[in-house]
């Protein structure tokens, strides 16, 4: 996995929220951490989440979890960040929530 520590600017903080840039949110979203000023920015609105399956060699297939704005946008970083041919599986994972109060 290559993702880089970053600064975000203004202007990408905003894309991000907006949804003008998804791939820029896909990647955005995979971050481990944020700080206090993007946690401001994050699209929960936008964010799908995907559970991913690598085949590892002699090892059980590993999952790993991923955010992404749509489909297009899960294969892209895919591509980007990791060897997608040792894909085996995609899942996406839908919730479903209920008001109680």
């Amino acid at each position: 996995m290559s993702i880089t520590v970053r600064r975000w600017s203004e202007e990408e903080l905003k894309e991000i929220k907006e949804g003008k840039n998804n791939f820029l949110a896909t990647i955005f979203m995979n971050r481990k951490t944020f700080s206090k000023k993007e946690l401001n920015y994050y699209p929960h609105h936008l964010r799908k989440i995907y559970d991913v399956y690598f085949d590892i060699e002699g090892e059980e297939d590993e999952l790993i979890t991923v955010y992404a704005t749509d489909d297009t946008n899960l294969l892209a970083f895919l591509e980007e960040e990791y060897d997608i041919n040792n894909v085996v599986e995609i899942n996406e994972v839908m919730t479903k929530t209920r008001r109680v109060k």
